[in-house]
């Protein structure tokens, strides 16, 4: 019993912590997918559009953007 209880308190790695937040329209973010070169994640406490940080044409919601190939550094508690 202790060691299910032990390993429900533990943390797990959250890739988006200090991640960048991009302003992107869907065509820039579509182009984004498509790479599979990166984690997205909307930010949903950002509930109003604006500009693409990209095309600066078309109005878009806020993404956090990680690269796939980031990893954790060791010793990080992800507090």
């Amino acid at each position: 019993m202790k060691q299910q209880k032990n390993q429900s308190n533990r943390r797990r790695y959250d890739p988006f912590k200090g991640a960048q937040s991009f302003n992107l329209c869907g065509r820039c973010l579509d182009d984004y997918r498509s790479t599979g070169s990166y984690l997205i994640r909307r930010n949903y406490e950002v509930e109003y559009t604006d500009t693409c940080l990209f095309c600066n044409v078309r109005r878009g919601f806020e993404y956090f953007v990680v690269s796939r190939n980031a990893k954790p550094k060791q010793g990080d508690s992800n507090e």
